[in-house]
């Protein structure tokens, strides 16, 4: 997975915040210092590098737009930078700080989830 650029972080990261897909113009109207034609550009590159997707075309004032969803999760993107090795030891750090139940108890369905797929 190729690395982003500061802008496509920017962006992505508005697109993986966000609780539904967004048009250009409304990741431009989330960040004060984004103009449209940056984002449209982003977002072609995006599209190209298949980090998002057109999720659907729908009206926006009086026009038809694109609203676009990610294809690779904030965690995906992540974790293809770290080593195994490295993802190992960062996950049982975050257990050994971790003080909430539900969340153990979350983690727990995963690791047993993720065994039964393995097996």
């Amino acid at each position: 997975m190729e690395q982003l650029t500061k802008k496509e972080r920017t962006i992505m990261d508005i697109l993986w915040n966000a609780d539904s897909a967004l048009s250009a113009s409304e990741i431009k109207d989330t960040s004060p210092d984004l103009n449209i034609n940056t984002v449209q550009q982003v977002l072609r590159n995006l599209l190209k590098c298949k980090f998002i997707k057109i999720d659907d075309i729908v009206f926006n004032k009086k026009s038809l737009t694109r609203t676009y969803k990610p294809l690779v999760s904030q965690a995906q993107y992540i974790s293809a930078f770290i080593s195994d090795s490295n993802r190992f030891k960062l996950l049982c750090g975050l257990v050994d700080e971790e003080d909430d139940l539900d969340s153990l108890n979350e983690l727990q369905k995963l690791i047993d989830k993720r065994k039964k797929e393995i097996r």
